[in-house]
């Protein structure tokens, strides 16, 4: 098991508002902007993005609005405002259009969207009592792979009315399930897992779009999700699910090389691994899974193909993010390091372009642009009113835990700090 870093984090970190001549305020904080979700366009020219803004409603909670900005830099567009909240934002194959979640307004789940950005009208692709969880189009457009909530009964809602709303753990549990229908979904989806129920937690298609890669567990509790996730494989027309391969422990993101020959998965080493932070190689022939990064010191987070033998890793190293590139005997080469945090990622295959949503010490995440060999670029300013405020000193310290392992946190200096002064730690 690899070592785990511990990262010591303050109110003040990425970014850190503990200010020079200015005290923070609740209203500093409120007003913050952050860049939560990033799209690249079919062309890579285009980067859509969800900006997380004040709510003005009696929640209190923030809201969406769905922006795009140029790949190059320039000014930014807003496509919705944040009375449509939407969010997991991906673009159309023609590049005229987004598709995004919104919570209908009468039925309170979610259902998928899709804005056309020559007039900005809506219209919904999805309708039901059930709530849409997670989305994906086949590579040819052609099809729909819908995760679907199990909707609540008749009961339940008469229950909910009368303030009858408690839980009782394991009793009718509602699962994620896995559906498929036309692009435009004008044919009622069709559940495609037979034979088994699974709770389906993510899912990617395979380039030619017979076949849907997925992740599941046999229920639906925190525990099994967490730790006794497998994957599988289903005909997109549906049938039994298969297992791909044995794994152990934790799982996160699995992806598809274009040729469809292989899947790379992050997951666990073993059970007691406390994150799924190393690379797995399938080749779908066998089904035996190869470690790529068992030598490797960081967590990777998330794991893309760029190409039929390169894996694009995005890790963490210590209190820094890091992006690799992983060929298909564990060769690791560094494409970003040491710069911006970064939170999200979006990568166009065709011409491998990138976004990102980052942060650094002296903002919090906007919208940076790149591409799979580097060029890391900050397009986006959504709180100039930070620009003047100077902020105090941060550096990355380390020191050697009781076992030996290497532990790495942030210091931040306090406001009107001078050498030689003893001041309290907190």
């Amino acid at each position: 098991m690899k070592n785990f870093f511990l990262f010591v984090f303050s109110i003040c970190l990425l970014p850190s508002y503990l200010l020079r001549g200015q005290s923070i305020t609740p209203e500093i904080i409120a007003d913050i902007r952050n860049v939560s979700e990033v799209a690249i366009s079919p062309s890579g020219s285009e980067i859509a993005y969800i900006l997380r803004v004040p709510g003005e409603d009696a929640s209190g909670m923030q809201k969406s609005v769905l922006m795009t900005v140029p790949k190059t830099g320039g000014s930014s567009k807003t496509i919705l405002e944040k009375v449509y909240n939407p969010s997991s934002i991906s673009w159309s194959n023609d590049g005229k259009n987004i598709y995004f979640l919104m919570k209908d307004t009468v039925k309170k789940v979610a259902q998928l969207n899709i804005v056309q950005l020559a007039n900005k009208d809506v219209i919904k692709i999805t309708s039901g009592e059930s709530g849409v969880a997670h989305y994906a189009f086949s590579a040819d457009g052609k099809s729909l792979a819908l995760v679907i909530i199990d909707a609540k009964s008749e009961q339940e809602k008469t229950d909910e009315k009368k303030k009858k709303d408690w839980e009782i753990k394991d009793d009718n549990q509602k699962f994620n399930r896995l559906y498929v229908t036309d692009a435009a979904a004008s044919t009622s989806p069709k559940e495609v897992i037979t034979d088994k129920v699974l709770n389906v937690t993510h899912f990617v298609w395979a380039p030619d779009g017979k076949t849907i890669y997925f992740t599941a567990t046999d229920k639906v509790s925190i525990d099994w999700t967490m730790m006794y996730q497998k994957i599988y494989k289903v005909s997109a027309e549906g049938g039994a699910p298969q297992i791909v391969c044995e794994t152990d422990g934790k799982l996160g993101n699995i992806d598809i090389s274009p040729d469809g020959k292989n899947l790379a998965f992050c997951g666990a080493v073993d059970i007691s691994d406390p994150l799924a932070q190393s690379v797995f190689l399938v080749p779908l022939e066998t089904g035996d899974p190869k470690n790529l990064t068992d030598k490797y010191e960081g967590s990777v987070v998330e794991v893309k193909w760029i190409n039929n033998t390169t894996i694009l890793a995005l890790t963490v190293e210590g209190c820094y993010s890091s992006l690799k590139k992983i060929d298909m005997k564990g060769k690791m080469t560094s494409v970003y390091g040491k710069s911006a945090i970064i939170r999200a990622m979006s990568l166009n295959l065709k011409t491998g372009a990138m976004a990102f949503s980052a942060s650094a010490p002296q903002n919090p995440n906007e919208v940076y642009s790149g591409t799979t060999s580097g060029g890391l670029k900050k397009l986006t300013d959504n709180n100039p009113d930070l620009k003047g405020i100077k902020l105090t000193k941060q550096e990355v310290i380390s020191w050697a835990g009781p076992d030996g392992w290497k532990i790495e946190g942030i210091l931040t200096y306090p406001n009107g700090y001078k050498e030689g002064i003893k001041y309290p730690l907190l």
